[in-house]
């Protein structure tokens, strides 16, 4: 996967994680910096869920209603820290979408995207090897299509073991310095029946500064 770098917000292991993913892929492409003030921000979302996808659609940071919706990329082996082989590999987080389809289909446009703004990176190129590899599906269905599209806004239909189910729509933001880096939260309408649903809190309000962020 891709390289990332700037370690994790309140846990341990950043330096480890960086060095690596370094390992992994070379040195062709420089490591990726979450900056300080990214963080920060999403240490002060806690009551949305939220994470930052890096270049080749690596998980560099990620909050802990991330980790409770969706996965808890902290049992998530370093080097596999990483959104599309996630839904692609980890029965975990594939049993989260409805439409399991729907979401690889998206995955597969946005990583043609990201691999046209870094064709030279070693690890999109081991990232698509694997996906193909052990995915024929993959290969043959959605890598072969060509289609690329970029993940700006959009939502899902999610099924958690403790929640039920929920609708939850997600907005996009990418750093305007760092195209490689995108903040992405999802949210629930304030008056959708997934906004009530029991379990974890998933309102768009913040109060809770203190909130940590985590990400190896």
């Amino acid at each position: 996967m891709g390289t990332t770098s700037g370690g994790p917000v309140g846990a341990a292991g950043g330096a480890g994680a960086a060095a690596g993913l370094a390992g992994l892929v070379g040195s062709a492409v420089p490591a990726q910096e979450v900056r300080p003030g990214l963080r920060a921000l999403l240490a002060l979302m806690p009551e949305t869920t939220a994470f930052v996808m890096g270049r080749c659609s690596d998980l560099p940071v990620w909050n802990p209603l991330f980790a409770t919706l969706f996965i808890d990329v902290d049992t998530v082996p370093i080097e596999r820290r990483n959104k599309a082989w996630l839904v692609f590999r980890d029965e975990r987080l594939r049993a989260r979408y409805v439409n399991c389809e729907t979401k690889a289909q998206d995955l597969a446009a946005y990583l043609r995207l990201d691999g046209g703004r870094h064709p030279e990176d070693p690890a999109f190129a081991e990232l698509i090897t694997e996906l193909s590899e052990s995915r024929p599906d993959f290969r043959r269905r959605l890598w072969a299509t060509h289609e690329v599209r970029d993940k700006t806004h959009g939502g899902y239909h999610l099924r958690h073991p403790a929640i039920g189910e929920l609708t939850l729509s997600y907005e996009s933001f990418r750093t305007v310095d760092d195209p490689d880096q995108t903040l992405v939260n999802y949210t629930a309408e304030a008056d959708s029946p997934s906004r009530s649903r029991p379990g974890p809190p998933i309102d768009t309000s913040v109060e809770t500064p203190n909130a940590r962020a985590f990400g190896n």
